[in-house]
């Protein structure tokens, strides 16, 4: 076992001699791991990550009884260990072992363990020519823009958003005035004039504030993708909160009000709702 420091090596490989094997460690670039990474990691902020490229080799290639592997321990730094993960090209995330204060098991399969004391992750790897990461947790992406104010009214909000990254989205939250029950009562978005979801409020009952989407097959989240510009329509009920503004920039993208008709019928352009999209 090494420390971290060993395997800080700008410029030359480290090589890590076991029984029987021989490990040949050479830092990598968080963007060297990102094309191997699943669709839900596209968009993801991963420089923090920290990569290495990682060949194991069997120096008993003839020994049919020899499990050959290394234990490659990572200072993980300021990652947040209780939540991070492990990839190895060509595996995908790796399995934790179940007690996290021992080494990964001999089992033949890759696995990491974590020592949460000295903020370290231990990983077991086989032969083979691995590019691997530990990467923080992946942030949830958002469209938030954040709180409004009064005056505030009911009515149908038109207008459009544009993420700033991809945003998987299942539901819509509406910030309410205080004190009272201001809500969205249904959604509904657009991309090209195509409906692509929605979602109808289900009463002063449970989780009110929010709305669940379902997209066009009936799938409880809809993908929204960064610099596509999508349309909605939001009814609101009671008196949510409300940015005057015709245009916003908002925690993950752009949002614009195209027209906004209030309870009484009065139409206004810089009426835009209270919302979060998570």
């Amino acid at each position: 076992m090494e420390p971290w420091e060993n395997y800080f090596a700008p410029t030359e490989p480290y090589t890590k001699i076991d029984v029987g094997v021989t490990s040949t460690i050479t830092l990598a670039n968080s963007s060297d791991l990102a094309a191997y990474l699943p669709p839900e990691y596209i968009g993801t902020d991963i420089s923090d990550a920290i990569v290495f490229n990682v060949n194991v080799t069997d120096n008993t290639p003839d020994n049919s009884t020899d499990d050959a592997y290394s234990d490659i321990t990572i200072k993980v730094g300021e990652l947040d260990i209780e939540t991070c993960k492990v990839f190895k090209t060509g595996i995908g995330f790796l399995p934790e072992v179940d007690d996290v204060t021992t080494r990964p098991t001999v089992s033949g399969e890759p696995a990491f363990s974590r020592d949460l004391v000295n903020k370290t992750v231990t990983v077991r790897l086989y032969v083979g020519d691995p590019l691997l990461g530990v990467i923080p947790p992946a942030a949830k992406a958002i469209f938030d823009t954040g709180k409004g104010t009064y005056p505030s009214i009911m009515g149908t909000h038109k207008g459009e958003i544009k993420p700033s990254c991809n945003i998987t989205v299942s539901k819509l939250y509406t910030y309410p005035c205080a004190g009272t029950g201001g809500h969205s009562e249904s959604i509904k978005l657009y991309e090209n004039g195509e409906l692509i979801a929605n979602g109808t409020w289900e009463g002063y009952t449970g989780d009110w504030h929010n709305i669940t989407l379902h997209n066009v097959t009936g799938a409880p989240y809809v993908r929204l993708l960064k610099g596509h510009k999508y349309n909605y329509t939001i009814v609101t009920g009671s008196y949510p909160q409300i940015i005057h503004r015709k245009e916003f920039n908002a925690t993950g993208g752009e949002i614009t009000c195209t027209e906004f008709f209030d309870a009484n019928g009065r139409v206004y352009y810089g009426w835009i709702p209270a919302i979060r999209l998570e």
